[in-house]
């Protein structure tokens, strides 16, 4: 538990010390919110991983490490280059292709065919928790309780550093939000979701719709209404749940409590693997 309490109080005071940097980064600060959450997410995911904030516990997942901090780090660039450079929606889809296809590729146990699932599910999951990343908190709040479910359900020690991770920056993201997870953030979170339910050289896709199930209610919803307008499904609108919510008067708190949860319901189907 102490190490697990290092890995959230690493991550509030590296977010913290970005946030003082964001401006030289390109990240947002000068009267704008700093981007910056999901660097400090990214970086001691990595750091958590390979043990060093306690060389007792040693690389948590042996052989798969390299393939995991690899995944972190390519996703966080991607989404470093978007908040930075906020470059068109096929770019950044291109981008994410590269990275999801490399490094399903690069998985030293999964076969073929199940490397090319890992890509689909990799590339819905970074897009599905990307496009709910419209409030204070939300995606933070939902995050925490899908891996927390997942600690409960496996023991799964990548699910309880991500957890205490994630809570680390909900101190500074949660309602009014001093810094944002971006674009990073965002695709940290869910390739760590997808990564969290490969076990035994398979990807656990009922358990991984459960950790999912309120993003992907949202991309449903944000497809149906979009559709219905004549709108891409890429393209901004004001059609999130979250911003509907917020028309109707409920609080931010309130919506995000909500959707953890709902996220926690889901979460319930979840079995041991």
């Amino acid at each position: 538990m102490f190490f697990l309490i290092t890995v959230g109080s690493a991550a509030y005071l590296l977010a913290c010390a970005a946030r003082g940097c964001a401006p030289s980064l390109g990240l947002g600060g000068d009267g704008a919110v700093p981007r910056v959450g999901g660097l400090a997410i990214a970086l001691v995911t990595i750091a958590s991983a390979l043990g060093v904030f306690d060389p007792a516990v040693g690389p948590l997942f042996d052989f798969l490490t390299p393939w995991f901090c690899a995944g972190v780090a390519a996703f966080c660039t991607v989404g470093v280059i978007d908040d930075r450079l906020e470059v068109r929606p096929a770019t950044k889809f291109g981008l994410q292709c590269v990275a999801a296809i490399g490094i399903s590729a690069l998985h030293p146990t999964l076969p073929p065919r199940e490397s090319v699932l890992l890509a689909v599910s990799i590339l819905v999951a970074v897009n599905a928790v990307n496009l709910t990343d419209v409030s204070d908190g939300l995606v933070l709040s939902i995050a925490i309780t899908a891996f927390a479910a997942l600690v409960f359900v496996s023991q799964s020690e990548l699910a309880a550093f991500m957890t205490f991770a994630c809570l680390g920056v909900l101190a500074l993201n949660h309602p009014p939000a001093t810094i944002y997870l971006g674009e990073a953030g965002a695709q940290v979170i869910g390739f760590a979701l997808v990564a969290s339910t490969l076990s035994g050289g398979e990807l656990k896709l009922s358990a991984l719709v459960s950790l999912l199930f309120v993003f992907l209610c949202e991309v449903t919803l944000l497809v149906v209404a979009r559709s219905r307008r004549g709108i891409p499904f890429w393209r901004k609108s004001d059609d999130h749940f979250s911003l509907q919510l917020q028309r109707r008067g409920w609080s931010l708190s309130a919506i995000n409590a909500t959707a953890a949860a709902v996220a926690l319901v889901a979460a319930s189907a979840l079995r041991s693997f």
